[in-house]
């Protein structure tokens, strides 16, 4: 029988998914669900549908959303003569994005996906991610500090988010994405404000920033797609 294997245990779930607007909800509901599950469970679908109390295609759909976007992976298992035994399931809280950065060598990534060890900003300064580079180090530690507002417990060794900070310094320079950082913070919570409270987000979200500081009408200058 197919089993689950996961990759990390948190009591609580990675902000990374719950904040994904292109996720469903059911799916969201999913990976909770297998998440509170022991290792090595025995995994199948039906048994899912059964202890959910939902049909077995809506189970299906929330699998396949989960595999589609890499929080969920199968791993092909054989029996003892070799012959394919149908798969075993890794969950992944954090899918990795691109190509791993060689150069990583501490606690905060794994060989399967990024990690989600914590990182506070004392723990971060201490790692040698860009040893060599002490002014990129301290810009990034220095974005970082931005998000406090919005995301107390955001974590400094997240490879995404500090690569989302390196690309974005790069393309609009420190002052710049320091002002937009600062006016997308502020107005968390608003109505129709995109919900940035990570580097990434903001990478990944900077047009509809942009559409709603247009229909807001402020001054602070934002970064031109």
């Amino acid at each position: 029988m197919s089993k689950l294997i996961i990759k990390n245990r948190y009591a609580t779930i990675s902000n990374e998914i719950l904040n994904r607007e292109d996720v469903s909800l059911k799916a969201k509901g999913l990976f909770a669900y297998l998440q509170s599950k022991p290792d090595n469970w025995n995994f199948s679908k039906e048994r899912i549908a059964k202890q959910l109390k939902e049909g077995i295609s809506s189970i299906k759909s929330a699998f396949k959303e989960l595999k589609d976007n890499k929080y969920l992976k199968t791993i092909p298992i054989k029996n003892k003569d070799g012959l394919f035994n149908g798969y075993d399931y890794l969950l992944v809280d954090l899918p990795s994005v691109g190509k791993p950065d060689r150069r990583k060598t501490g606690p905060a990534e794994n060989h399967t996906s990024l990690s989600k060890q914590e990182y506070s900003k004392q723990e971060y300064s201490k790692q040698e991610d860009v040893a060599g580079e002490p002014a990129e180090h301290k810009n990034i530690i220095e974005i970082f500090d931005l998000f406090k507002e919005v995301n107390p417990m955001i974590n400094y060794g997240h490879t995404t988010n500090r690569k989302a900070i390196k690309d974005l310094l790069v393309k609009f320079g420190k002052e710049k994405l320091i002002s937009t950082i600062k006016y997308a913070t502020s107005v968390q919570g608003n109505k129709y404000a995109p919900t940035i409270t990570t580097p990434y987000q903001l990478q990944t979200k900077l047009g509809e920033l942009r559409v709603f500081y247009k229909k807001e009408s402020g001054n602070l200058t934002i970064v031109k797609i």
